[in-house]
């Protein structure tokens, strides 16, 4: 299915819709926050509000919970670990209405709307955890990954540092830690976090380098910090596991690079897609979900510049062409935009014409491209000499 918009100068194109998240992953059942997760908004629903906690604290400290509470909260924790999250949730609706201070009832809702995607709810169950149990490190770290995602920046950055206040050793909350300052652009900060993780797990070298490079692709800035001589030294360890780590991407570890562009791409951001999954490709040529995310970031981000930008959006066509061949869609802009131009794209004499001007601006993959669709208009030997000059 695609969607059509016309531009006053009368060519009609095509937004590419399909997006390929990579199959097979599923939500975490840990509920210790990750650097990445996913999950999908739902209608928000009621909860309960947390009890009045000037006495909550000394209560919950002597609380007996009573079988039935217990009972519901296991069964919604099964739940829970079969993705059954809306069945979870009522069971743990039917907990807190029983014992409004049992703290695990809180804490696994909040776990189970965060795997939903409800992040201002599981924000407000995990406060509610917090004032009966403050002294939890993990639930600070949870309710600081939902703030993340939810762009509280200083929301979260307090969580993440209460956390570590209260566990100095807890690597997870570094590497949250780490991540936010990066995406804030503290990255003398965040080489910190992440040389803590390294003095806390030498063995998490490779990790640190998986994850520096699969976040620092999607921000310029953050890359040329990691990467520059000048930073050698107040990267200390971290420099040296970019530099001397063989790493190697797992397929989950993919996929989620994968989702993190997808979700991009639902959200409009096809720049910053096209940056995460560039890099993805770079590493990983023949990832087959990445190269065709790319290519419908490539068409999206192009036709939103069809109209002002006409010989940029061509060029963004081209790449879509260049690492989907099949996505007809694109083809389709990419010919439209030729008209628009005052050109005929079934020429092959002016499609050839396009790849050696394209050719000599040092644009080989748009350059490809053009010297493919002149081919299908005919066979000649000269265009494949050509294209041989370009492999």
């Amino acid at each position: 299915m695609h969607t059509h918009r016309s531009f006053a100068y009368g060519a009609c194109l095509a937004v590419s819709l399909s997006i390929f998240v990579a199959a097979g992953l599923k939500p975490a059942h840990s509920a210790e926050s990750k650097e990445n997760g996913s999950g999908s908004p739902i209608p928000t629903t009621s909860t309960t509000p947390a009890p009045e906690l000037d006495k909550a604290k000394k209560a919950a400290a002597t609380i007996q919970v009573s079988p039935k509470t217990q009972a519901l909260v296991k069964r919604g924790i099964a739940c829970s670990k079969e993705n059954d999250f809306h069945h979870a949730i009522a069971a743990f609706n039917q907990a807190i209405r029983l014992d409004p201070l049992c703290f695990e009832a809180w804490f696994n809702r909040g776990w189970a709307y965060r795997q939903m995607g409800d992040f201002e709810h599981a924000i407000s169950d995990y406060t509610s955890a917090l004032k009966l149990q403050p002294r939890k490190a993990q639930v600070y770290l949870n309710r600081g990954w939902c703030h993340n995602r939810l762009n509280h920046d200083n929301e979260a950055m307090k969580d993440f540092d209460k956390a570590i206040e209260i566990d100095q050793a807890y690597i997870n909350a570094y590497r949250n830690r780490g991540s936010l300052k990066l995406k804030v652009g503290d990255y003398q900060g965040a080489v910190d976090d992440f040389n803590q993780i390294l003095t806390l797990d030498p063995n998490s070298k490779t990790e640190i380098g998986k994850y520096l490079q699969a976040n620092a692709i999607s921000d310029p800035n953050a890359r040329a910090i990691l990467e520059s001589a000048g930073a050698k030294k107040a990267l200390a360890k971290v420099s040296e596991t970019l530099s001397g780590t063989n790493i190697r991407f797992s397929e989950t570890e993919l996929a989620r690079m994968n989702n993190k562009a997808a979700r991009a791409i639902k959200e409009g951001q096809f720049e910053r897609a096209i940056e995460i999954l560039q890099g993805l490709t770079k590493q990983n040529p023949n990832y087959k979900f990445a190269k065709q995310n790319l290519a419908t970031a490539f068409n999206n981000q192009g036709l939103k510049l069809a109209k002002e930008k006409p010989e940029q959006s061509a060029r963004l066509f081209r790449h879509a062409l260049f690492f989907a061949p099949g996505e007809e869609t694109a083809r389709a802009n990419l010919s439209a935009m030729i008209e628009t131009m005052g050109k005929d794209p079934k020429s092959q004499s002016v499609r050839e014409a396009i790849g050696d001007e394209l050719a000599a601006k040092g644009d080989a993959k748009g350059a490809y491209v053009e010297y493919q669709e002149a081919l299908k208009l005919g066979d000649k030997p000269e265009l494949q000499a050509k294209l041989s000059k370009l492999s």
